[in-house]
């Protein structure tokens, strides 16, 4: 982790982000406020909301359900 870091090959999705923030401890809370801003942001776009409902439909068609959540951050990923 520490070389993706330092190559600058790390970045969260923001939905990501939300989950660390709200699932931290408020010990953790604070680092986390200081070292996340560190990491590039990833926000979802119009195309990214297509993009999960294309995949959404598609699942289910096929009998799959996946949580919105993972959809999004998938497609966010897949949008870089």
């Amino acid at each position: 982790m520490d070389s993706l870091l330092d190559e600058d090959q790390v970045a969260l999705v923001a939905s990501v982000r939300i989950e660390l923030l709200s699932g931290a401890g408020s010990a953790d809370v604070a680092r986390l406020k200081r070292v996340l801003p560190a990491l590039p942001c990833w926000l979802p776009t119009d195309a990214t909301w297509t993009t999960v409902e294309t995949w959404a439909l598609s699942a289910a068609a096929r009998g799959q359900h996946f949580g919105v959540g993972d959809l999004l951050i998938g497609a966010v990923a897949a949008d870089r």
